[in-house]
């Protein structure tokens, strides 16, 4: 759901689109490496509740800082 909704972000600036979304794809397959391997050590260490957390925390700071920060004008 986050990816989809920064690519949609994306869509609506006024941006290089395509460098943005090189960036953004390198970002997040980086992130998949990195955060299933820090999962796995939480989850090996304090438990899978305790990961699940720790990563729902994550993509909360991911998601909540863009959010009321496009300057495009939403034509719907």
């Amino acid at each position: 759901m986050i990816i989809v909704a920064t690519l949609a972000f994306l869509a609506e600036t006024r941006i290089e689109q395509g460098v943005m979304t090189g960036l953004f794809n390198t970002a997040s397959y980086a992130g998949f490496t990195f955060l299933s391997a820090v999962a796995g050590l939480v989850a090996g260490n304090v438990g899978f509740l305790a990961a699940f957390l720790l990563m729902a925390g994550m993509a909360a700071a991911v998601a909540v800082p863009p959010i009321g920060r496009c300057r495009c004008e939403y034509r719907g």
